[in-house]
Formats: structure tokens, sequence, C-alpha cells
């Protein structure tokens, strides 16, 4: 777990930085807080020091203390965060200004720095504040969790707005991780494909999408690029980056194309259904006693675009047997050119745990059993990070 000291500053999402301070708690991290004066303006810092298990200081802490406060918590903590930022207290970090307890220590710190900008559009797009964002990103060791789109506190819509908090947190842990997928796009391919034979009725399979989510956002806190093709899922698909939405295998397929150029590593966790109907009714079949329905087999997604990979890409497939596990991912893994497969069991479909192995193209063989697939999915990706680099 890390030392974390989270500043915040004078925004009207003040508020939400409190569900971050307590997201962060309830990993485990051990978390300080400082405040700038204008935070005063829209929290009590009674309130917040009764909200925070951890300490909570003030610029009144720093005249008061004996010693130097300021070189003591920026020597304490392994990660500053503030959120929300501003976009004055942005302007002070680019020219090193020190006129409060917050960057006091931002000047005296020495290693990641996670800002969550919060601001109105027109002061976000401002190019000043712009420039500043690529100096600190590109000189003092600096990672942005957002902003993102949506409603302003002046009621309009814009590029502005706090990040989400559990998405704050998610770029928290990407660089507590050490954000080994940093600058890697990453295309998770996930959900249940359907083949409709009438209006109403598919065929298709029991996958619930969960392990696709799990991987998704696994990317994130791994600090990756994430892309999304999304079949059917019993879930709603994980909320951030790029989210492509398909039925059908033949659409899945189409959209795997597109992508795939774009993406440095391919994760085909999708459950495609192996069959469809030779024949789709426009109307809704009548209830009979028998029906002979004549089935076609649907294209291997990985086989077709096989041809299309690059040497710099990494794939990555996944073989759900119900017998001869082992055998049988061989073959898929050789077949299809993957460089990681993953082999596992059909009870894992639609559960919670996940049971098999990992099979990469060194020949490695790593087991596992009832894991947790939000666990598993940060094993997957880090076994994923050492082959991208």
């Amino acid at each position: 777990m890390a030392r974390v000291l989270v500043g915040l500053t004078g925004s009207v999402s003040v508020y939400k930085a409190i569900n971050v301070i307590r997201l962060l708690e309830r990993k485990g991290h051990d978390v300080r807080v400082v405040l700038t004066p204008s935070v005063g303006k829209f929290l009590s810092p009674l309130l917040i020091k009764s909200l925070a298990k951890g300490e909570v200081y003030t610029d009144e802490d720093l005249w008061n203390a004996h010693g130097s406060l300021h070189i003591d918590l920026a020597k304490w903590a392994d990660l500053l965060v503030i959120v929300p930022c501003t976009a004055n207290t942005l302007s002070k970090l680019r020219y090193s200004l020190a006129d409060n307890l917050l960057t006091l220590v931002c000047a005296a710190f020495k290693g990641p720095l996670v800002i969550a900008p919060a601001m109105h559009s027109e002061m976000w797009l401002n190019p000043e504040i712009q420039n500043i964002v690529d100096y600190l990103k590109e000189n003092r060791n600096v990672f942005f969790s957002g902003p993102e789109k949506g409603e302003l506190a002046s009621g309009e819509v814009g590029c502005g707005r706090l990040l989400r908090e559990d998405y704050i947190l998610e770029d928290i842990e990407a660089v507590i991780n050490g954000a080994p997928l940093k600058g890697v796009n990453v295309l998770v391919v996930y959900g249940r494909t359907e083949e409709p034979l009438d209006p109403v009725r598919v065929i298709t399979n029991r996958s619930s999408g969960l392990m696709g989510f799990y991987l998704s956002k696994a990317v994130t806190e791994l600090g990756g690029d994430l892309m999304q093709i999304v079949g059917e899922t019993s879930i709603e698909p994980y909320g951030r980056g790029e989210v492509v939405r398909v039925r059908t295998s033949s659409e899945m397929l189409d959209a795997v194309k597109r992508e795939v150029s774009n993406a440095k590593v391919l994760i085909m966790a999708a459950a495609v259904s192996d069959y469809a109907p030779v024949e789709t009714s426009s109307e809704k079949l009548k209830k009979k006693e028998t029906m002979i329905i004549t089935l076609r087999e649907t294209k291997d997604i990985l086989r077709e675009i096989s041809p299309l990979k690059r040497e710099d890409q990494i794939f990555v497939g996944f073989a759900l047997e119900s017998v001869d596990l082992e055998k049988y991912a061989k073959e898929k893994m050789e077949k299809k050119k993957v460089d990681i497969i993953v082999a596992n069991y059909t009870n894992s479909m639609g559960s919670e745990t996940i049971s098999g192995f990992i099979l990469d193209r060194n020949g490695n063989k790593d087991e596992f059993s009832n894991l947790r697939k939000e666990e598993f999915a940060h094993i997957l990706l880090k076994k994923v990070a050492v082959f991208v680099k």
C-alpha cells in the first residue's frame, strides 16, 4: 500500500474529493490531506477532518508547526494527488509558485503527481492552460485524470467537469502500480454474440461479459489507453474509453478489422457464436411441435485477423473447453497465432471466478484456480505488459 497525500483546492466540486479520499482509504492506502485556504469557502475544514481518517492540514498548521511541515509531508508521501485542481493552482505548479502549504509541498515533492482538474470549459480550453498541461506532462512527472465532458456548475455542458471519483481512483492506482501499460493502446473485445432466427429469437450463449469488464478496468488501472468492442452483456460495459457495440459475430469481425490496426494489444475475450442460422425469418416463426433449423459455421475472428497482425502487436486469446483443455488451447494458439492464450473451463462462464491456466509463446504455463475475475484480470494484464516491453 502507498502513502498518498491528497491536496484539495477551492472548486465547487471539492465535495467529491471526500469520496476519493474514502476510496483510497478502503484500498488500504495511508492518506493525509492538505487544504488550500480557498477550500474553506466551500467546505468547513472541521467537516473534512471529521470524515478523513488521516491527518488534515491547513495553512494554519504550516505557521504553527515546529520545523518544516511542507518538507516533512513532501518526504512522507509516495504519491501526491490534487483533486480537484483549479486553473489557479495549475498555473502555480507551472512556475513553482509556493504561497500556501499545498504549493510549498509541490515545490519540494520529487515523486509522481496526479492532477484531477475541475473548471469551466472556457478555462480548461484556454490555450495558456493547455500549454501548462503539456509542460507538466512532459517535464514534471505529472499524470492528468480527466477532466470529462458533462454538465458544469454553470448549467452549461462542456469539457472541464471533474472526472468520476472511481475513475480518479483507477488513475491513482495506475500510477501506484508504475503504469506498466502507459502509452499502450489496448483493444478489449468481449461479450457474447447473438445470431437471429427471427425478430425475437436468437442463438447465443451464457457469457455475462464480466471477464471483459474487469479486463477493461485493469487496462486503465495499469495506465493503458483503452478501446472496447462489446457484444451483448448481462452487465453494463465498462464506462471508460471508446465503446463500439455490436450484436452478431459478423458485426464483431468487421469492428475488429476496423480497429485492430490502432491497437498495440488485442485481447479477444468475446464468446462468439460458433454457428448461425442459414436463413433468418423476417417474421416471428410460429410455434410447432418440432422445427428443423439448419446452421452454418461462423467465421473465426482471431483466425480471420491473424494475417493483419504486425510484428509489434500482441494478441491474447481465450480457450473455453470442458475436456482436453491444454490440447485444444495449444492447437488454438498455433492456428490463430496468438502470443498468450487463457485456457479456462466451462464453469467459468457466467461466474465470478475463473480456473485454468495461461500459456504464452515462450512455452510458459501459469495455472490458477477459483480466482476472482477482477484479480485474474490484473495478473493477465501484467503478463501482457512484460511482452509489450
